[in-house]
């Protein structure tokens, strides 16, 4: 990530992560994901902030795939839009829904989670 930073031609002010969770986005640790063996409590926003020098943020992986669809992809231009996953590594599947431009998530980060 560094060398891509580094190497970009656009100036790069803070990074996003996207992560399955469960997770808590105050404290920016990792809970305990199903499909991450080994991760318990890490603290991937502190180390990954550490290690680039930028601040960064931590949302779960459906917000953070609903709102790159919301303003690069599938959903650009509409006010309202779902999105789902599914996913087969911790056989759950998980929403995020954009509602009038703005992403709209419950708390805890997990809780869009239905296993």
């Amino acid at each position: 990530m560094r060398r891509a930073i580094a190497e970009s031609s656009v100036s790069v002010v803070a990074a996003g992560v996207g992560c399955v969770g469960p997770l808590d986005q105050k404290t920016g640790y990792v809970i305990r994901p199903v499909n991450l063996p080994g991760w318990k409590e890490v603290a991937l926003v502190d180390t990954l902030r550490n290690a680039l020098g930028i601040p960064v943020y931590l949302d779960n992986d459906a917000n953070a795939a609903a709102l790159g669809e919301h303003r690069f992809g599938a959903g650009r231009g509409v006010r309202n839009m779902v999105y789902l996953t599914i996913s087969t590594a911790s056989v759950a599947a998980s929403s995020s829904m954009i509602i009038s431009t703005r992403a709209r998530t419950a708390t805890p980060a997990s809780s869009g989670t239905c296993p």
